[in-house]
């Protein structure tokens, strides 16, 4: 079946089940002619090759989770904006179907993507879902795609997530983090017939909340800003599960819901507007030829193109030369004016381009460097490389920061750098994605006009930010787990960078992400404590045990700033570098708080299990208190731990008692102890504390009058015969408790519990038809016959059920 499809013509190009194709209907029936020509192979399990649009380049986008198999081999392009690509990414095709290059990556399974009136690319991100409420948990997130740059998302599959923080320097940072849900279809609204307060912006759907969102997109920077609003949703027991968007011809909303055996459907949304509603921007239908096609609706849409690319075509190249030059009309207009040359004529002449990139309209000069870089307008361009660079290298000193991004980005697609950017400006920009795209250019196409501007600027403590970013671009494209890439005056630079840039955070994070980078980049692989992956350095051992301490003594007087990130990260840095100070264990824990996030509490319990040294008697007793305290923030959120949580929270609990063996003890005597589920923790501790907890933990339940959980079931029924027996024998009323209740039982079998034994036969639990049956067998065959028989008959039914096979 197709997954995402773009009508081009009379003609359909599509994903399928494993690959990217395109149908012909070479006579315009409605009917596919011939076998599909095939553009790729990839594939498509639960996280594969998702949506496709065309781009205002022309070129087709195609965005895949991180299950899709994009790899290197996809690049034809001399220059990829992504060379090795990680994770879900963005295909980039050719107009005739070619794969081109792969135009950004680290994602998990964005399922649609759309592009704005200013040429942002937009996506929504899956959430890793069973991490929620763990510290790498990463909600779905809407992103400005940042050409060539990775997204976070690090892992293959569904079952493990780790996402890097949106602080780390080298991903992205979320536009709005949107929560849990599984996203799917995104359309960007560039239509008039709904309210002004819908123009401009992009709607997205999530399937499992059955919910359409609408996120507004105001110009901030280099980048845009966001908020969350929900446009439509379900109420009640109604079935509405949307996995795709499409605006229509008349600028109604067509939502398709169904999937995985929900119901589907279509449903079309349309504003009916008050009759004294101001026309606003409505078409009159007298407009000029050009002005119709310059100010199309939904241009990149497949009912938009049937009718503007003709027109163009008709209105023939010379008039959008003259339109993109034109301050008379609208930077909208002109923007259109410069895509539509890109697409449909080759590119700029040499005063065309001159003009557009001197235009008073910062959005048209963008777009103008944006149109110098694309590289199907590069092959065939008038415009000669060199002048082409030299207005691209003029950009990267614009006095606005969405022009410098998108002159630093068009650089970086050239096959070579034939004049000098501003580096100077572009590598201590205060914006992310201006300085980020200035480091990517340093790192590729321009490392020889990167070195030559290195060879007349001396660069020491009185320009940090300029040492941070040389120790970026010097790193290598694939790090040695082995060898760390840093020398240990680098290391030492990054630290007193921390101090010597107080007042500034984001740069301060920078230095403490280049030192974690320094200790062979956060270990990720699986491992045998799966809790510590992302906070393990992978050549930690590698560095010497001297500039390890002399680390740690610089950072650890840092700790805390007052920014809440810096804090965060600056403490995993010294959980990786397992830092020994007196004092620092004891400012971790004032990490913890009434009022502190269960993500953030669980993330410093981690650092502290890192941490070496002995703990004092108030570290030890407030680590209980926060351990204790994390099952009641949840119920305080209306909130319940995720499939992963308690493993992960009992895996950092077992190694703090492994630290701190007082803690053991501080957690069975505290007051707070008696949560249901801080039957995580009575498995880890010591079998001469055990039973004690269990017996604590039993009578607060039943104080609270509250039946036990199938987990203390289990731990009561490890206590001695003669007190487990009774305490399971008054929960037998209890159908949810008795599988729990047999495997208990069945450690130490009664005649008396015959009966139970042979009810439990039924069971869809195979380890209880196990134990019930052995159960049985040690009870021998003294019974009566319908005994046996109910036996019988309820044991063949768990054999022939398919989940016993």
């Amino acid at each position: 079946g197709a997954h995402g499809m773009f009508f081009d013509g009379p003609d359909l190009v599509c994903t399928g089940d494993n690959s990217v194709m395109r149908q012909r209907d070479v006579n315009g029936d409605g009917v596919a002619d011939g076998k599909p020509e095939i553009w790729t192979q990839l594939r498509h399990p639960e996280h594969g090759a998702n949506g496709l649009v065309r781009g205002p380049d022309g070129c087709y986008y195609l965005i895949c989770g991180n299950d899709a198999g994009i790899s290197d081999k996809l690049i034809t392009a001399a220059r990829s904006p992504v060379m090795h690509p990680r994770s879900g990414g963005i295909v980039r095709f050719s107009p005739e179907g070619k794969p081109l290059d792969v135009f950004a990556h680290g994602f998990r399974n964005p399922y649609d993507l759309d592009f704005d009136a200013a040429g942002h690319v937009l996506t929504v991100d899956s959430d890793g879902e069973r991490d929620h409420h763990l510290p790498w948990y990463a909600p779905t997130r809407l992103f400005d795609v940042a050409q060539g740059m990775e997204h976070g998302w690090l892992l293959a599959g569904w079952a493990r997530g780790w996402n890097r923080p949106q602080s780390f320097f080298d991903n992205v940072e979320r536009m709005v983090e949107i929560g849990r849900g599984s996203p799917t279809g995104v359309a960007a609204y560039r239509h008039w017939a709904f309210p002004p307060h819908y123009r401009g912006g992009v709607f997205a759907a999530c399937w499992t909340l059955g919910r359409v969102y609408y996120f507004s997109l105001e110009t901030a920077g280099a980048t845009c800003k966001s908020k969350l609003e929900i446009f439509m949703e379900t109420t009640g027991d109604v079935g509405f599960a949307p996995c795709d968007l499409a605006v229509g011809p008349a600028g109604e909303l067509f939502v398709a819901i169904g999937g995985r055996h929900t119901r589907g459907s279509v449903f079309c949304v349309r504003y009916k507007s008050p009759r004294d509603e101001p026309t606003g921007n409505r078409r009159t239908g007298n407009e000029s030829p050009l002005a119709q096609v310059l100010s199309a609706d939904q241009p990149l849409a497949s009912w938009s193109r049937s009718r503007w690319v003709p027109a163009a075509r008709k209105l023939g190249r010379q008039a959008f030369l003259a339109a993109i030059s034109d301050e008379r009309l609208s930077a909208d207009e002109r923007v259109r004016a410069i895509e539509i040359f890109v697409e449909l004529f080759g590119g700029f002449n040499v005063e065309t381009a001159k003009l557009a990139a001197a235009s008073n309209a910062p959005a048209v000069r963008a777009r103008a460097a944006w149109a110098l870089g694309c590289a199907r307008a590069g092959a065939a361009t008038q415009t000669s490389s060199s002048i082409g660079a030299q207005i691209l290298a003029r950009l990267t000193s614009d006095a606005n920061p969405a022009v410098e991004r998108a002159a630093w980005e068009a650089m970086a697609s050239d096959e070579t750098l034939d004049a000098d950017p501003d580096w100077a400006r572009g590598l201590s920009h205060p914006e992310r994605r201006v300085r980020a795209a200035a480091i990517q250019l340093a790192r590729g196409v321009g490392q020889a006009s990167y070195r030559g501007f290195l060879s007349k600027v001396r660069i020491d403590a009185a320009n940090c930010p300029l040492r941070l970013a040389q120790l970026w671009i010097q790193l290598p494209d694939t790090l040695d787990a082995l060898a760390p890439p840093f020398a240990p005056g680098d290391m030492f630079t990054c630290c007193q960078a921390l101090t010597a840039l107080a007042k500034q955070p984001a740069r301060q994070l920078e230095a403490v992400r280049l030192l974690q980078i320094g200790l062979g980049d956060l270990r990720i692989k699986p491992g045998n404590v799966e809790a510590y992956a992302g906070y393990l350095g992978n050549a930690t051992e590698q560095v010497d045990r001297a500039t390890r301490d002399t680390m740690i003594r610089q950072l650890a007087p840092v700790f805390p700033t007052s920014d809440a990130e810096l804090n965060r990260e600056l403490a995993r840095l010294l959980g990786m570098l397992g830092a020994d100070e007196p004092t620092l264990l004891q400012a971790i824990a004032g990490q913890w708080s009434a009022k502190s996030s269960v993500e953030d509490d669980i993330h410093y319990l981690i650092v502290a299990s890192l941490l070496t040294g002995s703990r004092t008697p108030g570290v030890t007793s407030a680590t209980a208190e926060c351990l204790l305290s994390l099952n009641k923030k949840l119920d305080d959120l209306g909130q319940f731990p995720s499939r992963n949580w308690p493993f992960r929270v009992g895996e950092v609990f077992a190694e703090l008692v492994r630290r701190d063996p007082a803690l053991a003890e501080a957690i069975v005597a505290s007051p707070a102890f008696g949560h249901a589920e801080h039957v995580l923790f009575v498995e880890g501790l010591p079998k001469k504390l055990r039973d004690q907890a269990t017996r604590k933990l039993w009578a607060a339940l039943a104080g609270q009058d509250r039946e036990p959980t199938p987990e203390l079931i289990a731990l009561a029924g490890r206590l001695p015969e003669a007190e487990a027996r009774p305490l399971l024998d008054a929960q037998w009323e209890h159908p949810g408790l008795r599988d729990s209740i047999v495997l208990a039982l069945s450690r130490y079998p009664q005649a008396s519990d015959r009966g139970k034994f042979i009810d439990s036969l039924a069971s869809p639990q195979p380890d209880v038809v196990e134990k019930s049956a052995n159960a049985l067998i040690a009870l021998g065959m003294d019974t009566t016959a319908a005994e046996m028989a109910a036996a019988l008959r309820a044991l063949k039914q768990a054999c022939g059920a398919p989940k016993q096979v």
